[in-house]
Parts: C-alpha cells; sequence; structure tokens
C-alpha cells in the first residue's frame, strides 16, 4: 500500500521508484492506478515504466491462472481395473433404475464417479445420471457427489415408495367388498361341509373294509386255506369297530354338515376379533371384507391339500392294521397346519400392511378376546343352568 501511495508523490522520481516496485511484486490491485500513469503522467519515463508494469503483471497473472486451470483439470490416470469397476457400478445402476430402485441406483452411480472421474465427461454416464436424477447437467452431477444431496434423495425416495404401497394397499383394499367375499365364504364353507362328510365317511367306510377283511382273513384260517390266522393290533382293532360303529354314511353327512358350519361361523368370529385388534390396537388399515377375501381364499386353495393327506393317511392305516400310518400322517398333517397358520400370519399381515410379527399379534390377541368372551358366557350359561335346577331341587350346587 506505501508503493501505491508513493504514485501521487509530486516527485517523478518516487513515482518512478514506487512503479518499479509495484511491477515486482506483482501488484494486481495496483494496474488501474498504473493505466492513470502510463495515459495522463507528465513524466515520459513514468508512462514507460507504468506500461512495461502493466504488461509485466498482466502476463505474470495470465500464466498463474493457467497452471491453476491446468492444475485444476490435470486428472490421475484411471487404471484398468478402475475402470472396469467403475463401469461394472454404472451397469448395476442401470439394473437398478430399470427395476424401479432409484436409491440404489443412485448409490451405484455416486460409486462409478467416485472410481473414476473421467465418467463427468463421459455423454452417456452424464445422460444415465440426469435419467436417475430427474435433474440437468452439473446438478444432476452434483447430487452423485454429495454424499449429503444423496441422503436427502434417498429420504424423498423411500417416502415415496412408502407412499406409493400405502397408495396400492388401499386400492386393493377397497376392491374387496361383500359382494365378492361372500362368493369365497360360499366356496370355503362348500368345501367344510363335503371334505369332512368325506372324511368322516371313508374313515368309516375304510373301518368296516378293515373288519370285513379280518373276518375273511379269520374264515380262511378256519377253513384251512391259511396257515396262520391275521396278525391282529388289539387296540386298533377295537378303534376301528368303533369308528366303523359311529360313522355311517347318514351320520357322516350330518356330521360334516354341522362341522362344516360350525367352521365357518368359528373362523367368522375369529377374523372378527383379530380385524378389531389389528385395527384398533396394532393401527393397521384395512376392512373386515378385505381381512376375510385374504384368509379364506388361502384356505380354500389349502384345506384340499389338507384332507388330501388326511385321507391317504386314513386309507393306509386301515388297509395296513397299523396305527403307526395313522401317526405318520398325524405328524405331517401336524407340519402341515403349521405352514396354514403361518400362512394365515403372513395374509394377515399383507391385509393390514404392517408385517408378519403384527400379524401374529393380531391373531393372538383376537383369538384371545374370543376365548375371554366364550368363557365369560360359558360361566353365564352354567350359572343359569345350576340357578334351575336350584330352583327345582331346592339343591345348592354352586356351593
Amino acid at each position: 500500500m506505501k508503493a501505491q501511495a508513493a504514485l501521487n508523490n509530486a516527485d517523478a522520481k518516487i513515482r518512478f521508484a514506487a512503479v518499479k516496485k509495484l511491477a515486482r511484486d506483482k501488484d494486481v490491485t495496483a494496474l488501474k492506478k498504473l493505466a492513470e500513469l502510463a495515459a495522463n503522467d507528465p513524466d515520459e519515463q513514468v508512462r514507460e515504466v507504468a506500461a512495461k508494469a502493466i504488461q509485466y503483471i498482466k502476463a505474470d497473472s495470465r500464466a498463474e491462472a493457467e497452471a491453476k486451470l491446468e492444475a485444476k483439470t490435470r486428472e490421475p490416470e484411471i487404471s484398468a481395473r478402475d475402470q472396469a469397476r467403475a463401469k461394472a457400478f454404472l451397469d448395476a445402476a442401470i439394473g437398478y433404475y430399470i427395476n424401479g430402485e432409484r436409491e440404489r441406483a443412485l448409490k451405484e452411480l455416486s460409486k462409478a464417479i467416485s472410481v473414476n472421474p473421467k465418467l463427468e465427461r463421459d455423454p452417456f454416464f452424464k445422460n444415465t445420471v440426469e435419467d436417475v436424477t430427474g435433474a440437468q447437467g452439473e446438478e444432476a452431477l452434483n447430487i452423485v457427489r454429495n454424499s449429503n444431496q444423496l441422503k436427502e434423495v434417498a429420504v424423498t425416495e423411500r417416502k415415496l415408495k412408502q407412499e406409493k404401497r400405502q397408495a396400492e394397499h388401499l386400492k386393493d383394499v377397497q376392491r374387496s367388498r361383500w359382494s365378492s367375499v361372500l362368493m369365497d365364504l360360499a366356496i370355503y364353507t362348500f368345501l367344510s361341509i363335503v371334505l369332512t362328510a368325506l372324511g368322516l365317511g371313508l374313515s368309516g367306510q375304510s373301518a368296516q373294509g378293515y373288519i370285513n377283511n379280518q373276518i375273511y382273513l379269520q374264515q380262511a384260517f378256519e377253513a384251512g386255506e391259511r396257515d396262520a390266522p391275521p396278525e391282529v393290533d388289539p387296540a386298533f382293532d377295537e378303534y376301528a369297530r368303533q369308528v366303523a360303529a359311529v360313522l355311517t354314511i347318514p351320520l357322516s353327512v350330518t356330521t360334516g354338515v354341522v362341522v362344516g358350519l360350525l367352521s365357518v361361523v368359528s373362523l367368522l368370529i375369529n377374523l372378527l376379533f383379530t380385524h378389531l385388534a389389528a385395527k384398533f390396537i396394532f393401527r393397521g388399515q384395512a376392512t373386515f371384507p378385505h381381512l376375510i377375501y385374504k384368509v379364506v381364499s388361502l384356505y380354500n386353495t389349502r384345506l384340499p391339500v389338507f384332507y388330501v393327506i388326511l385321507f391317504v393317511g386314513i386309507v393306509l392305516g386301515f388297509a395296513m392294521g397299523s396305527s403307526v400310518v395313522a401317526g405318520i400322517a398325524g405328524a405331517i398333517l401336524s407340519l402341515y397346519s403349521l405352514m396354514l397358520f403361518l400362512g394365515t400370519i403372513g395374509r394377515i399381515g399383507e391385509t393390514y400392511d404392517f408385517g408378519s410379527a403384527k400379524g401374529c399379534l393380531s391373531l393372538i390377541v383376537g383369538s384371545f378376546i374370543l376365548s375371554v368372551i366364550g368363557f365369560v358366557v360359558q360361566l353365564l350359561f352354567l350359572g343359569s343352568i345350576l340357578a334351575v335346577i336350584q330352583s327345582q331341587t331346592g339343591v345348592n350346587l354352586a356351593g
């Protein structure tokens, strides 16, 4: 600043020395004052040295700027391995973007540009970044360069996905109306009645077939057509005779109708309390008809398989006259029932869009509420009976 102040000195020698000092210092802030001296200074030597100083300072400033620009634009060589890695990240990003996974696509693009910065000037890469980000030019590149912007985009993307999923879920829920649900219930009722009646009838007929076969083998032994009497498991034989005596065809049909209807009513009541638990305790978003549709449609496809396993176990058990086969069939049915239970939990979770864990809790809470109500009703009913008996007999049964 002292040298610049000396430019205003009345002595031409001092101004001359100040100009040279500013030139040596390459002081770009003095260019304006030097230009005034070069044009208007009364001393010719001062004017000449001022003009040369301007050229010198500008030339040095230009060289420095060019050096900085060159250093800025100079990039390290990218190895073939890193180029391959960057391409793999880019390919992965394209795949994620095609599949609608925008957040993961952005992460892969960020990895690609960090491994190979030269991709910034690659037209294909820039177009891909613009497509994925929805931005243009430098703004799009800044998103994949900046981790904070990536996080913001990720948060926005997750929010949009959640909103889209909720909208699709509510749309799916609205499709389930009583008119369509009643058809699924009718199919479930039909399957429950028919398959239960068939199972009971098949048990009775298979048991009777086992008894008839035992009688035939015994008669063949007594007639000398067999060397040994038939081998009989006493416990199984007694069981078969009881089944054959009880499960006649008329009784099997009647029992099948009653059990089938009761299973439908029991299922609907259980689902009702599950719905109340899911909606008001766990804040699920769905309707009761939608829950019925999701669960009953599952049962309509799984029950026939369950009964086929049961039928095969019944036929083989009585045909072989062994309770071991029945035990194996029972174990298989237990595993299948467990799978059906897990499937039911999954369907409840889907119905209310809150996952299998809350689906399981909703089913447990609903079943517990139903059990408590049933227990209370039973106590009230039993109390009424005891009160009637006491009034008629005078005997205090409760005591």
